[in-house]
């Protein structure tokens, strides 16, 4: 097994555990509140770096034989429980700025698609466009542009 703090580790032997799930869930229940992926996410994360590699079976969500997470197309074909990286627009430092969210499909419509977002409380809809259509093309270019953007971020963990 890889150092943990090792590139390696990270990319080719990282998996959520049967045992993070166990620490996420007794942390849930001694706070008593919820709490957003991100910061779960940093927990296990952080967990790792602290006491090494884990060493209990992965755990398997029950969408784990699809694991994609696709772009936000406004012309592609949706169904509901596919997760998706959408922008949407975001006040920060005084500005109007778009960022990235993961949110997972809850329902779809001819002309809309209703997304639960993580951390957000209530539903996303966001409009369907024709396929090639300016509209589509337009909406899914600004997805990968604002993605590529935080990726290359500096700032980021």
């Amino acid at each position: 097994m890889s150092d943990v703090r090792s590139g390696s580790y990270w990319v080719d032997e990282f998996q959520v555990t049967r045992a993070d799930l166990d620490r996420i869930e007794a942390y849930i229940r001694r706070t008593g509140q919820g709490h957003d992926l991100t910061t779960l996410a940093r927990r296990v994360i952080r967990g790792r770096l602290r006491h090494g590699p884990e060493s209990s079976a992965p755990a398997q969500p029950a969408w784990a034989e699809d694991p994609s997470v696709r772009l936000w197309d406004p012309a592609g074909e949706w169904e509901e429980g596919d997760h998706v990286i959408v922008v949407r627009k975001v006040k920060a430092r005084g500005a109007w700025v778009y960022e990235p969210f993961v949110g997972e499909v809850i329902w779809v419509e001819s002309e809309q698609v209703g997304l639960q977002i993580d951390g957000i409380d209530q539903l996303a809809v966001f409009k369907r466009a024709a396929p090639g259509s300016e509209e589509a093309h337009r909406w899914h270019a600004k997805v990968r542009v604002v993605v590529a953007e935080k990726q290359r971020a500096p700032e980021l963990e």
